[in-house]
């Protein structure tokens, strides 16, 4: 029996979230969820993901000066 990741999708970058449904849904049980704090964490509750995959849309103007950028889990 294959195993089946469960993925959180979070974010509201439509183009990027259409790609992991129309590439990833083989082998992932996919879910999404608003960039709304209170909505991720009831998501999280209830589907119980594997990992939680956030979508970013970044601004051009901070690539231009080089910002460095981070993320933190928990």
């Amino acid at each position: 029996m294959a195993v089946t990741y469960k993925l959180l999708l979070c974010g509201k970058n439509q183009v990027i979230i259409d790609e992991f449904y129309e590439h990833m849904e083989r082998g992932y049980d996919l879910l999404t969820a608003s960039p709304r704090f209170s909505d991720l964490v009831r998501h999280i509750e209830l589907f119980r993901p594997d990992m939680v995959v956030v979508l970013l849309l970044l601004n051009r103007e901070n690539e231009k000066k080089n910002l460095p950028f981070s993320v933190l889990g928990f």
